[in-house]
């Protein structure tokens, strides 16, 4: 289960944030999540508590956005959305395209008190 140490990579970047606030109450963390991210969200929800525990996010909630995946297609110059990796193109089916957005795995902001 990789959401773990996704778990602990979102706690090291938060930690390299609040470095001069070693007493800030974590409240919560504001993700910004690909759709063509592999990750289970629900999964990712579950672990960090136990991530988190005994640490400033013990009581920071996680909260997730998850960002549509878009595509240009090259062959037929259109911009679409993107379901799954592999993907053809539905206006052309061709399969020469650039992924725009949906594979970011982002630490937006952290809310502390």
């Amino acid at each position: 289960m990789h959401e773990i140490s996704l778990c602990q990579a979102i706690i090291d970047t938060a930690n390299k944030q609040l470095k001069n606030l070693p007493n800030a109450v974590v409240v919560s963390l504001h993700l910004s999540i690909g759709a063509l991210v592999p990750v289970d969200l629900d999964s990712l929800l579950f672990c960090f508590p136990l991530v988190a525990k005994e640490s400033q996010f013990s009581q920071a909630k996680l909260v997730i956005t998850t960002v549509a995946a878009n595509s240009f297609c090259k062959n037929c110059l259109k911009y679409f959305a993107i379901q799954q990796r592999g993907s053809s193109c539905p206006n052309c089916e061709g399969y020469h395209y650039q992924v725009l957005n949906g594979e970011e795995f982002l630490l937006k902001s952290i809310e502390i008190q």
